[in-house]
């Protein structure tokens, strides 16, 4: 997910360092797994999950459930439960900002276009592994497009029992895993 994070950030030409990401479902066992991960390598990060009864600042990142901080976001990244859980913080997406899609089931047409209708430029997030294929193809993904819970299970299935997200990560890279960004709602 840090890959996923940079890239949205290249997206819009500008560096790491400077931009401002929000983790929506920052409060969940990925955003709370990925923010000591990536904390140090944004201007801000605002991580919203409706589990934050008070707004926390601390250094750079800030925790809330207060969905106006995504409007001072330059790319979002979407860790709910279900996409359309992603429905009712659609309405602050901005122009030029950049959302990525890691749910599953996917947001429905209508959350995309509600995110797409304020300007946001929308993709989905996976993994690819050139050698791996699903056929028929995976609905919304590509025939060597893997989603996040089929890289968790692979990861474990090669090193059973691994510990934390750097092992994570490390074990996914050993694979052959790289993170890619797609439009959403199309099949490639």
């Amino acid at each position: 997910m840090d890959k996923i994070c940079a890239e949205m950030i290249r997206l819009r030409n500008e560096t790491t360092g400077n931009a401002r990401l929000c983790i929506l479902g920052g409060g969940g066992f990925v955003g709370k797994a990925l923010l000591p991960v990536i904390r140090n390598q944004y201007g801000a990060i605002m991580a919203i999950d409706p589990c934050y009864r008070e707004t926390i600042h601390d250094d750079n990142v800030i925790c809330t459930s207060d969905p106006k901080w995504i409007r001072t976001a330059d790319a979002v990244l979407v860790l709910t439960p279900r996409g359309d859980d992603a429905a009712p913080y659609s309405k602050y997406a901005k122009v030029d900002q950049i959302w990525g899609d890691d749910t599953f089931p996917d947001m429905s047409p209508a959350t995309q276009k509600s995110i797409r209708g304020k300007g946001a430029m929308l993709f989905k997030t996976a993994m690819i592994d050139k050698t791996l294929r699903f056929i028929p193809p995976l609905p919304t993904f590509g025939i060597n497009h893997v989603p996040g819970c089929l890289i968790s299970a692979m990861a474990n299935e090669k090193k059973p029992g691994i510990q934390g997200m750097a092992h994570f990560y490390k074990t996914a890279d050993t694979l052959g895993l790289a993170p890619m960004l797609f439009p959403h709602g199309r099949d490639f």
